[in-house]
């Protein structure tokens, strides 16, 4: 079932719910990179042509009953995934499992080549954004993505790890849902971010760049796109992980209300 979506009140959303929020924006994001299916043990996210991509080979939002052994949970996901000519390379826990719950079987995902990867989930009221005075360089324009979708195809080829992951970023300008822009330097691209729209919120995402630009105005500048595109579309509450810059996003009235807390294998 469906949260719903967090209403205006006078009394701030509590932490417990901005983090069953922040989980369902991540797993609106990752929806467009495979097959989405509600299973007994959470949601599946499958894609068999992309099988070396952890995003879009996933057990979202996983729960475990108490009559079931961790062993037991474990083997039913991978084989649920084998079925699908897939394996799951990444468990993501509901955030409302209780750790006594959830560690017999991240013991036995460790133990299965899995390894623990935390990032900060940042969350804002709109109204307590601010944008910053910084400008492009003469030479850096920002283009919508899907406007110069060959030239974000392009960018990805270079930045990604491999091919896979490659179609996988590109995958994601398929969801209309995702407002994204890339930034170019003489004909070149250096730097993309967007932000992926559910309900009155909105999720920074997408942030990736060719070279270090975190000291840079163009890092300011994709944020400040970024933060006027929900300005625009009237979002209430805005959430952020930790692939942007964690200070920066501090600086503009982010705070991070926990961890992300993913499993993702590393052995194949």
């Amino acid at each position: 079932m469906d949260l719903p979506i967090l209403q205006s009140s006078a009394i701030p959303p509590s932490t417990v719910d901005l983090l069953r929020h922040a989980h369902k924006l991540l797993r609106e994001w990752s929806s467009a990179v495979g097959e989405v299916e509600e299973i007994d043990a959470g949601v599946a996210i499958i894609n068999p042509a992309t099988p070396d991509v952890a995003e879009a080979n996933a057990l979202l939002d996983a729960i475990i009953h108490r009559d079931q052994s961790a062993e037991d949970v474990v083997a039913a996901v991978d084989a649920h995934f084998a079925a699908r000519s897939s394996s799951c390379k990444r468990w993501v826990f509901n955030p409302s499992i209780e750790p006594e719950i959830s560690s017999p079987v991240t013991d036995v995902l460790t133990a299965n080549g899995f390894v623990r990867r935390t990032t900060p989930i940042l969350y804002a009221p709109l109204g307590s954004l601010w944008s910053s005075a910084a400008t492009l360089s003469q030479n850096v324009m920002i283009l919508p993505s899907r406007a110069a979708y060959t030239a974000y195809s392009r960018f990805a080829e270079q930045i990604a790890t491999s091919p896979q992951h490659a179609s996988a970023m590109v995958a994601h300008l398929d969801d209309p849902r995702y407002d994204a822009m890339l930034a170019m330097r003489d004909s070149q691209t250096i730097a993309h971010a967007g932000v992926l729209a559910v309900g009155d919120m909105g999720l920074l995402a997408g942030f990736s760049s060719t070279e270090e630009i975190q000291d840079s105005s163009l890092a300011d500048v994709l944020l400040d796109r970024a933060i006027d595109y929900c300005r625009r579309s009237q979002f209430k509450h805005v959430f952020a992980t930790g692939e942007s810059d964690i200070s920066r996003l501090i600086d503009r009235g982010f705070t991070v209300v926990g961890d992300y807390i993913e499993f993702v294998r590393t052995n194949g």
